[in-house]
């Protein structure tokens, strides 16, 4: 009888344990499925390559990207080449923020989303991205898309400072030229598949 009674209260613990492991993964399936809906990018989100083309924005200041669809949280490698004959400045505005900002041009919105590290007081603040284009030449450089972010479609934009070949304002001026560049549309979707 006391065997019986031992073997009946293992088979309970037994089965048991069994439910709470099936509970457990209905509730990470759950939140798999809910992070993948809502346009956050988690571990959960199973994503296959990136294989979306490139985007290119020609003109004086060439603007590629490696992709054209990307989810919150990836990385962009972004190629600029300058056919000016001017050496650009390109910099963040303060503590670690990249020099490309991001807009959603979604539906005719003219957002600008926060790509700023957050500070949190340091003893000294990050030093802004920054970066110097010499003429004719190229530079690769990367930007985190942040996450959260709202699906839709975004374009990158950056301001520029020109100084002639010699490191100067350009053509005698007293202070350097100014400019802006942008790079085509691309879109940024909960767990890169757009709907």
């Amino acid at each position: 009888m006391g065997r019986r009674l031992r073997l009946e209260a293992h088979l309970e613990v037994d089965e048991l344990e069994r439910r709470s492991w099936c509970v457990s993964t209905l509730c990470v399936l759950l939140v798999a499925v809910t992070a993948c809906s809502s346009g956050t990018t988690t571990t959960a989100c199973r994503r296959v390559s990136n294989t979306s083309p490139g985007t290119a924005h020609p003109g004086q200041v060439d603007v590629a990207t490696d992709h054209s669809v990307y989810a919150p949280g990836d990385t962009m490698q972004i190629t600029l080449t300058n056919h000016l004959d001017l050496l650009l400045f390109f910099h963040g505005d303060y503590g670690a923020c990249p020099f490309f900002g991001i807009t959603d041009v979604s539906a005719g919105a003219d957002a600008s989303v926060d790509t700023c590290p957050p500070y949190r007081g340091e003893a000294a603040p990050p030093v802004p991205d920054q970066t110097y284009l010499r003429p004719g030449t190229s530079v690769r450089v990367q930007l985190q898309i942040p996450t959260p972010v709202t699906p839709g479609t975004y374009r990158l934009g950056a301001d520029y400072l020109s100084y002639g070949p010699d490191g100067r304002p350009p053509n005698g001026a007293t202070q350097p030229g100014r400019g802006t560049i942008f790079s085509a549309s691309v879109r940024i979707c909960a767990c890169a598949v757009c709907a």
